[in-house]
């Protein structure tokens, strides 16, 4: 029985029993062992906040706690009543005589303060509720529902610890605002430039220009978190940059959890942030993994006559990308880079060896012995046996 109920209010949080909704209340109670009758019906919501949800016997605990108060401040004022927590959020479905309206209101500001008084054993926990309008029968209660969650979603901006009630009035929306459409701009080219801090400082300014919004509502600061959410993994998956399984699912069941905007825009900010940092170094490494692959093949044959179009062979890049991604990630040019191998490894064996000039010049990787010896010059300031004289 008790399943039955739980399974009917679960749906009716989810939306997903309309056609249930709009059979007659005898056969809902047949069906579900409810005991509704004609007369008022609203959705209000508890909400739970703070890092001690985050463990499992602090919920357990705490759905104890309010199942218990349920009973006893409610019984006497209703003529149904069930509640189920789901994800910090505890949903009441109240059936009760339009008159108490306000009888109705004044027990559930005594369940939230008794609610809040019990919380106080847990450290940094704080309790909202939310009382949806009254409608008149129940296929109409899901307005009742989106009401209770756009004024439980205002405790961004309002505080916690309150009894949220009334009409929240939504204005023009902030995502089509001239400011996010900069913003969108703006990241799209940040994101493409693998500089983490940029980014957050994009967020940062989005985060001020939103707050500055007076009309703004706490529905809409979520919501929008979201939405910067969903254009981050577009321009993730435009530039081929890796994100992690779930980002979305998992940024939203904790987005909804933040009991306060600035909360939820430092949770926003170090979530992307955190994403975007992994995401850049993957890419970095792929990037240079060409490069790694370049000089561990010159240290290994800086002997044998080596060419950039054999190399781009070996990295199955075009001989051109090779050379820009060599120049920008080395600061030279690959036959800079070769050069300074070879004249390393000379000054080496001019130092450890007894071999001739000669046979140095053949070893690193020059025929020519006067070349060799104008390029040694070079690099090193003497002349190949001057060197050797002086350090070996």
């Amino acid at each position: 029985e008790k399943n039955l109920r739980q399974a009917f209010l679960q749906d009716l949080v989810g939306r997903r029993n309309k056609e249930t909704l709009s059979q007659p209340l005898l056969e809902i109670n047949r069906e579900f062992h409810y005991r509704f009758e004609p007369g008022e019906f609203c959705i209000a919501i508890l909400k739970l906040d703070g890092r001690v949800c985050d463990e499992e016997q602090n919920v357990q605990f705490m759905a104890e706690k309010v199942q218990s108060a349920a009973e006893r401040f409610l019984k006497d004022y209703v003529m149904e009543t069930e509640n189920t927590e789901l994800n910090g959020f505890h949903f009441f479905l109240l059936n009760y005589d339009a008159e108490d309206r306000m009888q109705i209101r004044r027990q559930m500001k005594a369940l939230l303060s008794e609610i809040r008084v019990q919380g106080d054993i847990l450290k940094n926990l704080s309790v909202t509720l939310a009382l949806g309008e009254g409608v008149r029968s129940l296929p109409e209660i899901g307005s009742s529902l989106k009401n209770a969650r756009l004024l439980i979603e205002e405790r961004l901006l309002a505080g916690t610890g309150k009894l949220m009630e009334g009409k929240i009035e939504s204005g023009e929306s902030f995502a089509d605002s001239e400011i996010f459409a900069k913003f969108n701009d703006r990241i799209a080219h940040t994101l493409e430039s693998l500089d983490s801090f940029a980014v957050r400082e994009e967020l940062i300014y989005l985060k001020t220009k939103m707050m500055a919004e007076k009309e703004i509502s706490g529905h809409e600061i979520l919501q929008m978190t979201k939405e910067i959410c969903n254009q981050y993994l577009f321009f993730m998956k435009k530039y081929r940059l890796p994100v992690e399984e779930n980002f979305m699912e998992n940024f939203s069941l904790s987005a909804d959890n933040c009991a306060d905007a600035a909360e939820l825009f430092d949770y926003l900010t170090r979530r992307i942030t955190t994403s975007y940092e992994k995401a850049a170094r993957l890419k970095r490494q792929d990037e240079n993994r060409p490069i790694r692959v370049v000089k561990k093949y010159v240290e290994e044959h800086f002997g044998e006559p080596l060419t950039l179009e054999e190399l781009s062979q070996v990295v199955d890049l075009s001989p051109t990308y090779l050379s820009t991604i060599f120049k920008k990630d080395t600061g030279m040019t690959f036959l800079e880079y070769l050069s300074k191998v070879r004249m390393d490894m000379a000054k080496k064996l001019l130092k450890e060896t007894n071999d001739t000039v000669a046979d140095i010049c053949g070893k690193v990787g020059y025929s020519d012995v006067r070349y060799f010896t104008k390029t040694f010059t070079k690099y090193a300031g003497l002349k190949p046996k001057e060197y050797r004289k002086l350090y070996s």
